[in-house]
């Protein structure tokens, strides 16, 4: 059951050591379950992603104070991963359209279960109306091919669009240019 009271707010600053720990826990259960693992999110990308307003933390506040949940960051343009889709929708290449991407989504692990990803794309979905003009699709992207994983995006309303492996990695973590990239968007409008 998730906890009563969910905040999605900007992160900040004093977000970062649980940030860190975060990342690495996440890391941890990935190497695990031996699926591909994230690099390490170094403390200078994870103030940068905060000073631009990138970055989000998920909390719980139950009388006793705010509990740190999890994070994400988005963005509004992904052009190294989606390529000639980015900012076009994917069926019709030649039509542009607004897209909200949504990256390196974890949680922490006493909060897994609670189906807080639910509550991440209420979120994403309302910030998106908001837009003006709105924002029409949520993205998403993970390395490699994991059907568990795509099962569970699928199961919110994702439609996996295939994989792909991408031709130009220059900017991006190594991880990219070792495995297949797998493909996720949700309609709104």
């Amino acid at each position: 059951m998730p906890p009563s009271q969910i905040l999605i707010r900007p992160s900040t600053p004093a977000d970062l050591p649980e940030l860190m720990t975060l990342y690495d826990l996440a890391r941890a259960k990935q190497a695990a379950h031996n699926i591909r693992v994230w690099p390490d999110f170094s403390e200078e990308l994870l103030l940068h992603e905060i000073a631009d307003g990138e970055r989000f933390t998920l909390s719980d506040d139950e009388g006793e104070g705010e509990k740190f949940l999890g994070s994400f960051t988005i963005a509004f343009s992904d052009p190294l991963i989606w390529g000639e889709h980015d900012l076009r929708t994917y069926a019709k290449p030649n039509t542009e359209m607004r897209a909200l991407y949504l990256h390196r989504i974890a949680t922490m692990p006493e909060a897994q279960g609670q189906d807080l990803f639910a509550q991440i794309l209420e979120w994403a979905e309302t910030y998106a109306s908001k837009s003006v003009p709105p924002i029409e699709r949520l993205r998403m992207d993970t390395v490699g091919d994991n059907p568990r994983l795509t099962a569970y995006y699928v199961k919110h309303g994702f439609t996996f669009l295939g994989l792909t492996k991408l031709t130009n990695t220059a900017g991006l973590h190594d991880n990219y240019s070792k495995d297949v990239i797998s493909l996720y968007e949700r309609v709104l409008i």
